[in-house]
């Protein structure tokens, strides 16, 4: 299977999300989740609010988000090494 390089539109919308995935991040370290907007997030991340919707329905999805990727990277590194240990 041959990967076919992603068109400018496509990369965009990777960066769009990644920009909102971050600013949330960001805003967590500083604020309880609560006191988090999507307004706010929107403003930093420089999306309108319809933007954001596109790529999240809500800031519980960006939350789902941080969780899976947690997760993925539990089994992918922690569990695989936790493995070969006991295979020692």
């Amino acid at each position: 299977m041959t990967n076919k390089p992603l068109t400018k539109r496509k990369q965009q919308a990777i960066d769009t999300k990644k920009r909102i995935y971050k600013v949330f991040m960001d805003l967590m370290d500083r604020k309880e989740f609560e006191n988090i907007t999507i307004t706010e997030i929107c403003h930093k991340a420089k999306v309108s609010v319809g933007t954001f919707y596109i790529y999240y329905s809500s800031k519980y999805d960006i939350l789902a988000e941080i969780f899976q990727q947690a997760d993925d990277f539990f089994i992918d590194e922690v569990a695989s090494r936790l493995s070969e240990i006991g295979r020692a």
